[in-house]
């Protein structure tokens, strides 16, 4: 759909960057449209795992730091773990965020072990009662 789409449009020199990622997007919104659902938070199981997954640069850091935020004003308790251990200062960038928001973090170093993080991530939701465990991804 997408090809087709941009086979049967026209830009103007410069626009064409533009243009393309205005069309990807809407298609894109398009296909999630048709799956999406409501966040709900249920009683059961606990911790719910949020796992945050996209390509380097498109905000994923940003957006789970608004939905932290967002889910401790509607009364949750959150966690974050800072699964991203390859990005340089991506760890620094989300515990700065945490902190705003008031939510603790399980963090390694950089280049650790991902998965081992987020497993004691999930042990300590659990340990704790956190409601919502948010997972930072590379």
């Amino acid at each position: 759909r997408i090809r087709q789409r941009l086979s049967v449009g026209t830009f103007e020199r410069g626009m064409e960057e533009l243009g393309i990622r205005l069309v990807v997007a809407e298609e894109i919104e398009k296909v999630l449209d048709t799956v999406a659902t409501p966040l709900e938070i249920t009683g059961f199981p606990r911790p719910h795992v949020i796992l945050v997954i996209g390509v380097n640069g498109s905000g994923k850091t940003t957006t789970i730091a608004k939905l932290a935020h967002w889910l401790k004003e509607q009364d949750y308790g959150v966690m974050l773990a800072a699964g991203d251990t390859f990005r340089a200062a991506a760890i620094g960038q989300l515990a700065t965020w945490a902190e705003r928001a008031g939510v603790p973090i399980i963090s390694g170093k950089e280049g650790g072990d991902a998965a081992g993080i987020v497993y004691e991530a999930v042990k300590q939701a659990t340990a704790t009662g956190i409601d919502v465990l948010i997972v930072d991804t590379a």
